[in-house]
């Protein structure tokens, strides 16, 4: 860079959805070639991104064994996400929470065909009121 200040148009236009069983996220941003970043997090100048995520998400009984189930497909990087969620209420103000999450992901966006585990991921949470 020669010291020079300019300008130069960075962009982004995001559409959500959330409803209670489906859910989209559509986002497409472009960054125009001559955006110069002063910090340098702008690795790809010159390029419009546009990433797809769609979700399903399934709820299970009240105090079910398995609460809610949900599956994420993201166009981008061509990965598939698979969370389940298990509580456990033994008295009324206690809850302990498992959860898993698994990443797939395919050399062909959105195939479902070779996909392969990437990596998993799970949890313990624990909750307790306290009544006064």
């Amino acid at each position: 860079m020669d010291g020079r200040a300019g300008t130069a148009p960075i962009w982004q236009a995001i559409f959500n959805l959330d409803a209670r069983h489906f859910g989209l996220r559509y986002q497409t941003t472009g960054i125009n070639e001559d955006f110069v970043a002063g910090s340098g997090f702008i690795s790809r100048p010159g390029v419009i991104t546009t990433n797809l995520t769609h979700r399903v998400t399934w709820f299970g009984a009240e105090r079910a064994a398995l609460q809610s189930w949900r599956v994420s497909a993201l166009s981008e990087c061509n990965r598939l996400r698979i969370d389940a969620l298990f509580p456990y209420q033994p008295t009324p103000g206690t809850v302990f929470f498992a959860g898993y999450s698994s990443f797939l992901t395919e050399p062909r966006g959105l195939q479902f065909g070779n996909l392969r585990r990437t990596n998993d991921g799970s949890f313990l949470k624990a909750s307790y009121l306290f009544r006064l």
